[in-house]
């Protein structure tokens, strides 16, 4: 099976914040209930202040990793700590499900967590 890599987008829902972000975004196998996910693909970049949204991501999938009867999700965070932390500012707060062998451009949404 030949899976294309993942083409897609995150925006902030807010606006972008002012000031640097680590962003990681994430396939992940989501097939077993009440277990946690595997990650599958993971790619990490840093979105400058100002930057203009949406912003532009590129997931590469390894093939031999994807299977067609499993069930996969992206998800994105964003933070001033390295991508990916639990403690990230900004994060997917919906379910983006991803088929493989899927063309369409994906819009991921990052909502800011609040702390307080």
């Amino acid at each position: 099976m030949s899976t294309p890599d993942i083409n897609g987008t995150i925006d902030f829902a807010d606006g972008p914040p002012g000031y640097p972000v680590d962003i990681c975004v994430r396939l992940e196998d989501t097939t077993i209930l009440d277990a946690p996910s595997i990650v599958m693909a993971e790619t990490r970049y840093r979105l400058g202040p100002g930057s203009m949204q949406p912003s532009a991501f590129v997931l590469s999938v390894p093939d031999e990793r994807v299977e067609k009867r499993r069930q996969y999700t992206l998800s994105a965070r964003a933070g001033c700590l390295p991508a990916g932390a639990d403690d990230a500012s900004f994060g997917t707060v919906l379910s983006y499900p991803w088929r493989p062998g899927s063309k369409a451009r994906q819009r991921l949404r990052l909502h800011h967590f609040d702390r307080g």
